[in-house]
C-alpha cells in the first residue's frame, strides 16, 4: 500500500528526519500475526509554482528509488523552497540549546 504524509513547515531536511524516525519505529514494532514490517519512503518538498501532480510525482519517484535501493530506507529529493527562503533571509542569529532537564519522558 502507498499513502502520503503532508508535513507543513519542515522542509525536505525536516521531512527526511521525520520519515527516518517513522521508518525506524515501524521496523522496531512487533505487529500481531506478521511480527516485523519494514517500509520504504520517498520525500519531496514542494517547489515554488510546481503543480501538485508534479510534486507528488517527485515524491513517488523517491519512493521507488528507496524500493529499488534495497527497501527499508528513505530516499530524498534534496531540493526545496526552504533552501531559497534560508538564502533570502540569511543565517539566523537564534541558537537553541536543548537541556536534558527539559525532557518530559513522554514520546
Amino acid at each position: 500500500e502507498e499513502f502520503i504524509v503532508l508535513a507543513s513547515e519542515v522542509g525536505y531536511r525536516g521531512a527526511a528526519h521525520l520519515a527516518e524516525r517513522l521508518r525506524e519505529r515501524i521496523a522496531a514494532h512487533s505487529f500481531p500475526m506478521v511480527d516485523q514490517l519494514t517500509i520504504s519512503l520517498g520525500v519531496a518538498e514542494h517547489l515554488g509554482r510546481e503543480s501538485v501532480e508534479d510534486w507528488f510525482q517527485r515524491a513517488d519517484s523517491m519512493l521507488y528509488a528507496a524500493k529499488h535501493g534495497g527497501r527499508n530506507q528513505v530516499s530524498v529529493d534534496a531540493r526545496g523552497n526552504s533552501d531559497l527562503w534560508a538564502t533570502e533571509r540569511g543565517a539566523s542569529p537564534l541558537h537553541l540549546v536543548w537541556q536534558e532537564v527539559y525532557e518530559s519522558g513522554q514520546q
